[in-house]
């Protein structure tokens, strides 16, 4: 049983990860600057992401969005639109932030 959950959660995390990505996508067509696409990942043009911040692979980060020099995002993790992730610190794999 336990099996089954853990495969039902992989596959909606998948496919919410490629819807996600598709919205991230067209909302970067209208927007100005060049979104970045890093290990997987992506990273909305509005977005503001310190050249000093460790970001994992397949992360998402949302239009307006903040991260800070001294932030580590870990792998597949989410920043959902005007989230912020400053100071220290450390988010483990898989996260998601809201607003």
């Amino acid at each position: 049983m336990a099996a089954a959950a853990a495969a039902a959660r992989r596959l909606l995390s998948s496919r919410l990860q490629t819807t996600t990505t598709r919205l991230l996508h067209a909302t970067a067509g209208a927007s100005q600057g060049a979104a970045r696409e890093t290990s997987g990942g992506f990273i909305h043009p509005a977005a503001v992401v310190h050249p000093d911040a460790v970001i994992g692979q397949g992360v998402l980060i949302g239009p307006f969005c903040t991260v800070g020099p001294s932030a580590r995002i870990g792998d597949a993790c989410q920043l959902h639109g005007g989230s912020h992730v400053m100071g220290d610190t450390e988010l483990g794999e898989g996260c998601v932030v809201q607003t």
